[in-house]
């Protein structure tokens, strides 16, 4: 029991290191995309 529990957890360790990852580049995308629509603005 105990050690489907702690396998459980790494899981979920795994998916919300992942999940931040893709945070992390969708908002630098975003960024990305920001600064490409600012500098036809300008």
């Amino acid at each position: 029991m105990e050690l489907l529990l702690l396998d459980l957890l790494d899981l979920l360790n795994l998916s919300l290191d992942e999940l931040f990852v893709t945070l992390s580049f969708g908002e630098l995308q975003a960024t990305k995309e920001n600064d490409k629509a600012r500098n036809k603005d300008a």
